[in-house]
């Protein structure tokens, strides 16, 4: 948990994978998600965040098809409270 600040995430493979085959996308409510333009390697930094944000890594097989999304969720609070 946070209490604002940057996110480090991380995909580590065992195998790899391959190029433009990792989108990460956004979101503010856990149901729409958008692409984060640029981040689309193995790891992602975000900006600061301050409230509770979900990421989630699209990776797309050589079909161009999503095989794998792992997500991640980035809890904000305010110990304060």
């Amino acid at each position: 948990m946070l209490v604002g600040g940057v996110a480090t995430l991380k995909l580590t493979p065992t195998t790899g994978y391959a190029d433009n085959s990792i989108q990460w996308q956004s979101s503010s409510n856990n149901s729409v998600y958008n692409d984060i333009v640029g981040a689309d390697t193995t790891f992602y930094v975000s900006p600061i965040i301050s409230s509770t944000t979900y990421f989630k890594a699209l990776i797309k097989n050589g079909a161009n098809a999503v095989c794998s999304q792992p997500d991640y969720t980035v809890l904000v609070s305010d110990p304060l409270k």
